[in-house]
Parts: C-alpha cells; structure tokens; sequence
C-alpha cells in the first residue's frame, strides 16, 4: 500500500471531498470505512461508558487543541491542483483513511456518549440507533461530497477569503469549547 495516497489530503476540512472526488468506488470505500468505524468506536465507546467523565475534560482540551491546529492548517495556502494529478489511491488506502479520520472518530464518540448510551439500555436499541447513526452519517457524507464538488470552483477562486474567515472561525470555535470548562475563562 503507499502511504502517501493515505496522507496525502493535507487539508482537514477538504480531506471527504478529495475521498468522493470522482468515482462512486471511492464514495464505498469511504462509507465502508465509516460503517466499520461506527461499529469499532460503538464497542469501545460502551465498553469504556464508565470512564468518560474521568477522561472528559482531557477530550475537551484535545478537541480545543484540535480546532487550534484545524484553524493553522485551513490558514495555510496550499499545494495547487497540479500537485495531486495523476494520484491515484486505492480501496484500502481510501478505507484506512476513513477509519483514522479524526472528526468521524470524534462524531461517533459523541454520538455514542451523549445521544444513545444514556438512553439505552439493551443491546438491541443500541444497535439500532447506531445502526440509524451510521445511516445518517453516510448520508452527511454524500452531502458533503456533493456540495464539495458543487462548492469546488467558487472556493478556489475566493479561496484566500476563505480560508481566513474559516481559520477566525475555527479559532473562535476553539476559544468557546473552553470556556465552557467551569472557571477556565473568567468574565
């Protein structure tokens, strides 16, 4: 497998769209690699339920941190289109990029954490609701990959705009996670 067809989206918030960018086989290999990362983050998330309000504040300072580099690397000009011709990924590359996506790890460990494992308490509706997340997550997908493409040639020609209002954005995102934290910012 080459590896640099996983890492190459170097570009957060665009790294979905470069996935769906043509063919409907890189469309399945991203919601196959979402379905399988539904169900590894479902298992471990409701395994471990117990501890998630020992680990919480350390997640929320990882989310800030996160947001923080999100808004440094959408910030950054990028490499022009020229640079990614002729790469070609494969299903497995494509599927272990999904599986390591950050933001769907964070989707599914929030869904899990504050919308299904409260509420129930059978296996079955368990598997149910995260059966229904996946659903509406691969739904969020085509979404994103089909405004993406719409979307591609109006933020390349604005794209230096753009990226500074997002970076704010992002930042701004960053600095309210925090305060939500009791007495981390004082009014």
């Amino acid at each position: 497998m080459n590896y640099h067809n996983v890492f190459h989206y170097d570009t957060p918030l665009l790294d979905s769209f470069i996935v769906f960018k043509t063919s409907s086989a890189k469309v399945s290999t991203a919601l196959s690699g979402f379905a399988v990362l539904g169900i590894i983050s479902g298992i471990f998330t409701a395994g471990l339920y117990d501890w998630i309000p020992v680990v919480e504040p350390y997640f929320k300072v990882a989310g800030a941190v996160y947001l923080l580099y999100l808004a440094w690397q959408v910030s950054l000009p990028k490499g022009s289109r020229k640079d990614y011709v002729g790469l070609q990924s494969s299903f497995l590359s494509g599927f272990i990029f999904q599986v390591i996506n950050v933001k769907s790890i964070l989707f599914f460990l929030t869904v899990m954490s504050a919308f299904i494992l409260p509420f129930s308490d059978s296996i079955k509706s368990i598997v149910m609701y995260l059966t229904l997340t996946i659903f509406l997550g691969w739904l969020a997908l085509l979404l994103w990959s089909t405004f993406g493409s719409m979307l591609k040639n109006f933020l390349a020609k604005h794209d230096k705009a753009f990226r500074i209002i997002m970076g704010g954005l992002l930042i701004c995102c960053s600095y309210f996670y925090l305060a939500a934290f009791e007495g981390f910012i004082k009014s």
